[in-house]
């Protein structure tokens, strides 16, 4: 058990080190998360690098348990980690048309949504954008453009709003409920600085322009109450 668990832990933190062209080969094919070693495939509920450094720290976590005397097979961790509910992280509803949840709110959590979708050569989505507050807002829209968090743009004086490549051709704001429509208005107003940015009243008129002007596929982002909303929205359609 000692020898195994070492061995996904050690793989696990280091696909953290490895390039972003590596990661892809062997965490993300096809929007499905996995990682080999010693042959076991480790099943992963969520995607990207980040979801894989949360892995290792569950082993690790694990193998200091163990070393303090507690019983634990290779086979609950493995359990453990196929059995992780993913709800709205960077959640893949449908591969065609390519449907994804992604509670994301934050620069850093964007930047990290964004580099899924860049290694998965993903292009001509739209984007359903539903933030519950304006503080921190521009920061945010910049790195869904960008993929870079604020102190990252500044090191990295080539990104210019609205200038670079990203997986989005429009995006759509919309309130979540609880919040006021003026304030989704304001939102997309500092939305165009860096997108082809339309203000929707509702998520149901949000996701069917999303949709129409979509050749990919829709991204649902900005906060947990937007994403699972929109599943319960797409569920009935």
């Amino acid at each position: 058990m000692k020898r195994r668990l070492l061995s996904l832990a050690l793989c696990l933190v280091t696909l953290l080190s490895l390039t972003p062209s590596v990661a892809h080969a062997e965490v993300l094919s096809g929007f499905t998360s996995k990682v080999d070693y010693g042959g076991y495939t480790v099943p992963l509920a969520f995607l990207g690098r980040h979801a894989a450094g949360n892995a290792a720290i569950a082993v690790e976590m694990a193998l200091a348990l163990w070393r303090k005397g507690f019983e634990i097979p290779d086979e609950a961790i493995l359990a453990g980690l196929a059995a992780v509910e993913n709800r709205s992280s960077i959640r893949v509803l449908s591969q065609k048309p390519l449907i994804i949840l992604d509670a994301c709110r934050t620069p850093q959590q964007a930047a990290a949504l964004l580099r899924v979708l860049n290694m998965a050569k993903v292009r001509h989505m739209s984007a359903v954008i539903g933030l519950t507050e304006e503080e921190g807002a521009e920061s945010f829209l910049a790195a869904l453009e960008t993929g870079l968090t604020s102190e990252e743009q500044k090191k990295d004086k080539s990104t210019m709003p609205g200038m670079g490549e990203n997986p989005f051709d429009k995006v759509f704001l919309v309130a979540p409920a609880g919040t006021e429509a003026a304030l989704a208005e304001r939102l997309t107003e500092k939305a165009r600085y860096h997108f082809d940015a339309v203000f929707c009243p509702t998520l149901a008129e949000a996701v069917e322009q999303a949709k129409a002007n979509s050749r990919r596929g829709l991204l649902v982002c900005g906060s947990e109450a937007i994403a699972l909303e929109a599943e319960k929205l797409l569920e009935n359609r």
